[in-house]
């Protein structure tokens, strides 16, 4: 949690950084988080992370095997900081 700042974070956010770093260390988070520019960071931090599991699996291809439980992972992260905003 404090690897990524997360309590310095908005809410949502703070819980994608941290669901990220947990499986790819607290630098991949931290270089996403500094390049988000939309007004949807949360949708914007989910897009970076799928991106960077693809760019992952196309540099190493035997962790292909994990891709689509890592890009699942991602949108139900997605889905549960989008409740957090909404206070659910």
């Amino acid at each position: 949690w404090r690897a990524v700042g997360a309590d310095n974070l908005p809410t949502g956010l703070d819980y994608l950084a941290f669901d990220f770093a947990v499986n790819a260390g607290a630098p991949v988070p931290l270089r996403i988080l500094k390049t988000l520019q939309d007004d949807d960071k949360i949708e914007e931090f989910s897009q970076n992370r799928e991106d960077w599991y693809y760019a992952l699996v196309d540099k190493k291809p035997a962790l292909k095997k994990f891709l689509n439980g890592w890009v699942a992972r991602t949108w139900l992260a997605n889905k549960r900081a989008h409740d957090m905003v909404k206070g659910e």
